[in-house]
């Protein structure tokens, strides 16, 4: 492997003489490991890393217990491209306190994940999976692309903790994911729906229910109650109603999310 290093047309391609002797020295110091070896080679490590960056991957890589999954993300083209090396690094050890869970290691290579989250979030979103026992369904809500684009790291996060509360009830996990939910509904509602849903016998019906619900939504555009107020009673009402939810000095515009007006216009008949 040693010998590897001197002679790959790579790394004689991208390397000084000096820095191949400090490769060559890099991976005795890893008991000449075929993967330490590989990462050395590497055409993707080679073409975006220095070569300080792949000894230090290296060393990261021998303190992983030569795992093959903190390899994986030393060498893999899609981490390489979006991460440095300081990041791919933690990724690797927090992969260690993971257990080198095969889930973990996804939510680090994952594209999706890697286009959505930095480094410092997709390390919270492992630890949060962590504390859920590793849960598959956990590791879903952490990987649905719907999930990731409609909600930021600190809600996905909230609604894998809400759901390990809910004692990883199936039904609880199609809330956190069904895309109808994530249109329609705040955060604080998907999770307040999920609670519901535990404290249920039947829960069944209430995950039922929580889909039905969906023809009317919770909130609206402020703007969209404007348009359908028809009177000055009406918009009397609409402000009274306003200043109860959001506070008398709140700063509504145009597009502030508010609970739906409904005017009561059989009454007025």
């Amino acid at each position: 492997y040693a010998s590897n290093i001197a002679t790959d047309p790579n790394v004689l391609k991208e390397r000084t003489a000096e820095e191949q002797i400090r490769l060559m020295e890099a991976l005795n110091n890893c008991d000449y490991n075929k993967y330490a070896s590989n990462i050395a080679t590497d055409p993707n490590v080679l073409e975006k890393r220095t070569t300080k960056e792949q000894i230090q991957l290296m060393k990261v890589f021998k303190n992983c217990d030569y795992n093959k999954y903190a390899y994986r993300i030393a060498i893999r083209a899609n981490v390489l491209k979006k991460r440095t090396a300081e990041e791919q690094i933690k990724l690797m050890e927090k992969l260690k306190n993971c257990k080198y869970n095969g889930y973990a290691y996804y939510i680090v290579v994952d594209s999706e994940v890697l286009k959505e989250r930095t480094a410092a979030e997709q390390i919270r979103l492992m630890e949060a999976f962590k504390n859920c026992d590793y849960n598959e369904n956990a590791c879903r809500i952490i990987f649905d692309v719907i999930v990731l684009e409609k909600r930021t790291t600190e809600e996905q996060i909230k609604l894998i903790e809400t759901f390990k509360n809910c004692n990883y009830n199936e039904n609880a996990y199609y809330i956190a994911v069904d895309p109808e939910v994530l249109e329609r509904r705040t955060i604080e509602e998907q999770i307040r729906l999920m609670e519901e849903l535990k404290t249920c016998e039947d829960n069944e019906e209430v995950y039922e229910q929580s889909k039905t619900q969906q023809e009317e939504p919770l909130e609206v555009r402020h703007s969209e109650n404007i348009q359908n107020i028809e009177t000055l009673e009406e918009m009397k009402n609409y402000i009274a109603c306003l200043m109860e939810q959001k506070g008398k000095d709140a700063d509504i515009e145009g597009n502030t999310l508010v609970y739906k007006y409904q005017p009561n216009r059989e009454e007025n008949k």
